[in-house]
């Protein structure tokens, strides 16, 4: 059997190789020749079975695809390497940001912990010296302050204990002197000529009377006959001025002639208030004192009075004309009541 090269790669590749397959082949194409007589057809060798003979191109081609795919395995190992250390960069990276800001806020924190800290061991220090100083006032009022205070609550206690003694001879005074006054009340007072009570008695004293009787009225009031007469200067309604003469333990002026309306009328410079009006009954006129107004004198001038717009309260002026008047509008007043009868003898007073 002849061995022939083959010229040409089979499918494109260099053969080189001889499989165990092609050598049992071989072995009986041998075996079959040496024992093949005259009419034993011979048998075909195998057509694809070749020898490739090594020649340095093949090998070279052999090589360089051996090392280009060993580069591309290379470069692939390369390339999972690169993507698995970039990968692993990116995590390191991702990691290394997260601890640093991480990091950060340990910085701040602890910054903020450092001033917390300065501040808490100078309010430590504050608290040192406050203490300190505590204890020396707590010392000095121990040592002096209280023994001081306690000797002064004695002292206290001894000059309230004498106070409350001189208070009750005090007492006891007040009430012999009260007692004295009150015999002087009930029987007589001394009264000096330069007085205003006596002043003001003398103008009303008939000094044909033996018993000495006048009719007083307090400081500040007008007197006429036995009545009393305060003028108010204070604007207000009918109804507040009668509540102010009140206050005074009087009332609005009441008239009961036309002397005392002369009077009244020659002390005043203004329209005023008087205790006359109908609010309760229109046309039934009532003095606040309950004097029956058909039996004083009434100075009621022509066409009045009108009760134009619910009037009906009265006023006087100066030339003793009345009006009625609506009750709310603001005047001043005359209040009015009794006097205080006295009788004055050798100097001395008694009611």
């Amino acid at each position: 059997m002849e061995w022939r090269d083959r010229a040409e790669p089979r499918g494109g590749k260099l053969d080189t190789d001889i499989t165990y397959a092609e050598l049992n082949f071989l072995r009986a194409s041998r075996l079959n020749v040496g024992s093949m007589t005259p009419d034993t057809p011979a048998v075909a060798a195998k057509p694809t079975l070749v020898c490739r003979t090594f020649t340095p191109s093949g090998f070279r081609t052999h090589l360089m695809r051996g090392l280009l795919l060993g580069s591309l395995l290379l470069v692939l190992l390369l390339l999972t390497a690169s993507i698995s250390l970039l990968c692993m960069y990116l995590h390191a990276n991702a990691r290394l940001a997260q601890e640093a800001e991480v990091l950060d806020v340990f910085r701040a924190n602890s910054s903020r912990l450092e001033q917390e800290l300065v501040i808490e061991r100078l309010q430590r220090e504050e608290a040192v010296r406050n203490r300190s100083s505590l204890e020396k006032e707590c010392r000095v009022l121990q040592e002096q302050t209280v023994p001081n205070l306690i000797a002064n609550h004695k002292q206290f206690l001894m000059e309230v204990e004498a106070e409350r003694e001189q208070k009750q001879r005090v007492l006891e005074h007040y009430v012999e002197v009260q007692e004295k006054c009150n015999n002087m009340q009930q029987n007589s007072l001394f009264l000096s000529k330069n007085s205003f009570l006596y002043q003001n008695c003398n103008k009303t004293m008939d000094p044909r009377d033996p018993s000495g009787k006048c009719t007083f009225c307090p400081e500040g009031w007008l007197v006429f006959g036995s009545r009393c007469y305060f003028y108010s200067t204070t604007e207000q309604s009918w109804e507040l001025s009668e509540r102010s003469c009140r206050a005074l333990d009087a009332h609005l002026a009441v008239i009961h002639s036309r002397e005392e309306m002369r009077f009244v009328a020659e002390h005043i410079n203004t329209t005023i208030w008087i205790g006359l009006s109908d609010r309760d009954i229109e046309n039934d006129w009532r003095w606040v004192d309950g004097t029956p107004y058909a039996a004083s004198p009434k100075f009621w001038p022509r066409n009045q009075p009108d009760n134009v717009g619910n009037e009906d309260c009265v006023t006087i002026s100066q030339n003793m004309d009345w009006n009625d008047d609506k009750c709310w509008w603001l005047y001043t007043s005359m209040c009015q009541k009794a006097a205080s009868v006295l009788h004055i003898q050798s100097g001395y007073i008694s009611a």
